[in-house]
């Protein structure tokens, strides 16, 4: 374009240069944009991998955390008994509820013929054969509660445990009343009470107990240093001696084994077992009239079995 182009060309080619000049930075700014784009989009990436990676990397610390703390049968050895109608069902329902919110897959059971732990899982099996560091007693005793602990001395752990006691006059009169309506017809305990009145069943019941009575006498003694003694008088008082049993028996266990969480937990687990929230178990619970009716009759026990239970009686603190 020089002086001489005539004017209209002159104005074509300059207005044809400008649109040249405008797509040319349109483009040039659409260039830079799509780069920017691109670069804010690597550096997303990189936030996006670097947040995953601190993320997996907290859970894996998290991970480690709780696959570090040891359950508490791996710690101690954690003895569980209670003599015949002396709470035996009630402890034995509340543990099994505790045992598997925890998720303790075995258990054993010691000192008697018929296997049966306080474990969902693999619980049928003899302590003397396969000894699991969760232990069941239907009759603790003295003596099998030393052997426990000389079983946790020779493992390098130490023994926590519970007991259920109750006065003996009331397990003899509960065991009779409950044997007396037929209850557990292959129990040896059981063998002709369904037939005999008060007056001869009681003192029957009495002499068939003293050996379940001697062993409770002699397991509370020995319960020191580690097992709770839970006296079953206290634990179905009310709801609300039952909740405080339950504190004592959830710190004598596990202590700072286990969370808050896992205590509270724990605690509305054992309340299903609370007969003031829930009503009475009719199968191991007894009618407190027949109860009257069998205390009423313990005075005819003979002199030699009543020694027995007076010497119980006092060792237990119930006299």
């Amino acid at each position: 374009v020089t002086t001489f182009t005539p004017r209209i060309l002159r104005y074509r080619a300059i207005h044809i240069y400008i649109r040249s000049m405008y797509f040319c930075c349109r483009t040039i700014l659409l260039i830079q944009l799509l780069h920017q784009l691109v670069v804010a989009n690597d550096e997303c990436d990189k936030e996006i991998v670097a947040a995953g990676n601190s993320l997996i990397q907290k859970q894996v610390a998290v991970h480690e955390t709780v696959e570090s703390v040891a359950a508490p049968w791996e710690k101690h050895i954690l003895f569980i008994g209670s003599s015949h109608k002396a709470g035996t069902f009630l402890i034995r329902h509340i543990m099994t509820h505790w045992f598997d919110l925890l998720g303790a897959t075995s258990s054993c059971t010691v000192g008697r013929r018929w296997p049966r732990g306080i474990t969902t899982l693999n619980y049928l099996n003899d302590c003397d054969v396969y000894p699991a560091p969760i232990r069941w007693s239907w009759e603790p005793s003295g003596e099998m509660i030393l052997q426990t602990r000389k079983d946790a001395h020779d493992m390098k752990v130490d023994v926590r445990g519970v007991i259920m006691v109750r006065d003996p006059l009331d397990v003899v009169a509960s065991a009779y009343v409950y044997h007396h309506r037929g209850e557990e017809p292959w129990n040896p305990m059981e063998k002709g009470i369904p037939l005999m009145a008060p007056e001869e069943g009681v003192p029957e019941m009495a002499e068939r107990m003293v050996d379940v009575i001697t062993d409770m006498a002699s397991a509370y003694e020995v319960r020191r240093p580690g097992i709770l003694a839970v006296r079953y008088e206290d634990i179905t008082n009310s709801s609300e001696r039952f909740d405080a049993a339950i504190e004592k028996i959830m710190d004598s266990l596990f202590n700072d084994d286990i969370t808050s969480l896992q205590k509270a937990e724990m605690m509305t687990a054992a309340r299903i077992e609370d007969l003031h929230r829930q009503g009475d178990d009719e199968e191991h619970t007894n009618d407190e009239d027949d109860m009257k009716k069998a205390r009423a009759s313990l005075h005819l026990m003979s002199s030699n079995v009543s020694a027995t239970y007076a010497k119980a009686r006092k060792v237990l603190g119930y006299i």
